[in-house]
Parts: structure tokens; C-alpha cells; sequence
């Protein structure tokens, strides 16, 4: 059977230069990166109907995720991204 649903397609770009190593404030420890990936993996698991991929960039820009509907995939990718 076929189930139509809406949703859009939507791009993630995420910073993976040396800047984000940095930690913004003394009560949380973690470094922009892991900030960065903690709200990513949030919002990728609230958009159960949209496509979403990936670009990481730093020095230079790197499609890592064309636009899928495989949540697992995006969540593992950004897991597992490390600066540079």
C-alpha cells in the first residue's frame, strides 16, 4: 500500500574545523563539537518525515550524507564525526 506524508528536505551543515574544539562556558565542559552533535542528533530524531543530509566542513566542504530517510545512518555518521 502506498502512504502519502509530507515532509521536506533538509541539509545539515556541521563545523568539524579546530575551532570547535573550544568550550564555551565553565559550567558545561563539553566542546562546541559535542554541543553541536548532542542538538544535531536531537533535531534529526524529531523529523521523522524529512530527508536529511549531511556537509561537514572545515578547511573544506565534504558531502558525507546525500538526503536519505535512514535515521540510523545520519545518527551514526554524526556520532562518530571528530574535528578535522
Amino acid at each position: 500500500s502506498n502512504i502519502v506524508v509530507d515532509g521536506i528536505d533538509i541539509m545539515l551543515a556541521l563545523d568539524v574545523s579546530g575551532s570547535m574544539h573550544f568550550q564555551d562556558y565553565d559550567d558545561d565542559k563539553r566542546s562546541r563539537l559535542h554541543v553541536a552533535k548532542d542538538e544535531a542528533l536531537r533535531f534529526v530524531n524529531k523529523r521523522t518525515n524529512d530527508a536529511i543530509g549531511m556537509v561537514i566542513f572545515g578547511k573544506d566542504a565534504l558531502s558525507r550524507v546525500p538526503l536519505t530517510l535512514d535515521k540510523k545512518i545520519i545518527n551514526s555518521l554524526i556520532s562518530s564525526l571528530e574535528i578535522g
